[in-house]
């Protein structure tokens, strides 16, 4: 994926980095203005959510700001032959195209949950989301150099 979007991309102020997220962290010199993640956020297993976002603030320029879009849950968003278990379940089991099997997390976050939690780790955050699929939601950590929004 990396190869192919350089490829297209063919930019020499973008810089690529293969890492396993959990432990690569940003050099010091290296923060950004916008930190964006899709569809990982429900990922992240629960033991490793805080450190996580101890990661994203590591990589936060003073007046950064984070995005990022997510699945909510909804019943009709699994594939055909795929069970949706219930909201609370952390680990689902997902077959491919070719039959292989594999148990991934997969957190389905109450809106107003992962609010309070994000929040009470030192971010502000506003959270929205779709009418079915989509939970959406952008901030900035609060220790961040600037207080203006």
């Amino acid at each position: 994926m990396l190869a192919i979007n350089s490829a297209r991309i063919g930019s020499p102020r973008v810089r690529y980095i293969e890492a396993d997220l959990f432990g690569w962290r940003p050099a010091a010199e290296d923060r950004y203005d916008i930190v964006f993640f899709g569809f990982w956020l429900s990922h992240v297993p629960p033991e490793r959510f805080t450190r996580f976002w101890d990661l994203v603030a590591s990589c936060l320029a003073p007046e950064g700001r984070v995005f990022f879009v997510d699945s909510r849950y909804q019943e009709t968003s699994t594939a055909v032959d795929h069970v949706l278990p219930g909201r609370s379940a952390t680990v689902l089991q997902r077959r491919l195209n070719d039959g292989r099997e594999f148990r991934v997390y997969k957190i389905f976050y109450h809106r107003d949950v992962l609010t309070r939690h994000l929040t009470d780790m030192g971010w502000s955050f506003e959270i929205e989301e779709t009418t079915n699929y989509f939970m959406y939601g952008e901030g900035y950590h609060m220790t961040r150099e600037s207080g203006n929004d």
